[in-house]
């Protein structure tokens, strides 16, 4: 039986929070592929983040996948099983903590900047930033099908050509501390693995001990 200690759960207490921190490390995981997924298929491969970001989308695709599985081990009570599971995911995680802080380092806003562009809403984005479509003005004729640029991609919306943006917003917030802090999940969630690593092995001892 497993006794409960001033420092220790009971297996029904670990087993939920094992359950709640693979669910949200499920949810992270699966946001941040979804974004992979999306600036891959409207933009192609063609970009120089595209192989960072296809051998990232696997893996995070492994975690998922695991996660998912490992689940069952502990709703099963699988000790050995579950917890092979979460270190391999471990493993992958100390991948993607530094994949994933070069990505956000170097490709800081790449989804905002796709997302917003095929969705119309990348004007806020240009008046701010000074910049034009995804790789400057072209995209506009070459990538929307627009026959017009929009006013944002002028200085204070003045539609001259002196006053066009010719750079494009890719990379306009590049090397921005905010980014960094407030776009990077992979510390977070390299924390929540360490922690889910711990109840995973506490669990386990304590199902060896009934």
């Amino acid at each position: 039986m497993c006794v409960k200690t001033a420092w220790e759960c009971t297996s029904q207490q670990l087993t939920g929070a094992c359950l709640m921190l693979n669910g949200v490390l499920t949810y992270l995981y699966s946001g941040t592929l979804f974004q992979f997924v999306y600036v891959t298929v409207k933009i192609g491969k063609v970009y120089e983040f595209s192989t960072l970001y296809v051998l990232m989308s696997w893996v995070e695709g492994i975690c998922v996948f695991l996660l998912l599985l490992d689940l069952c081990w502990i709703c099963c009570r699988m000790g050995n099983l579950l917890l092979a599971s979460i270190i391999v995911c471990f493993s992958l995680g100390v991948f993607l903590l530094f994949a994933g802080s070069y990505s956000v380092i170097r490709y800081t806003d790449v989804y905002v900047v796709v997302r917003s562009f095929y969705t119309d809403n990348l004007w806020n984005y240009e008046i701010v930033y000074h910049c034009c479509g995804i790789d400057g003005p072209a995209n506009y004729g070459n990538v929307s099908q627009k026959d017009v640029v929009p006013a944002s991609c002028y200085r204070n919306q003045v539609e001259t050509p002196t006053n066009l943006y010719r750079r494009g917003c890719l990379f306009a917030t590049e090397d921005s501390w905010f980014w960094f802090v407030f776009a990077n999940c992979y510390w977070f969630a390299f924390v929540l693995f360490f922690v889910n690593l711990i109840t995973h092995w506490k669990l386990r001892k304590c199902l060896r001990n009934y």
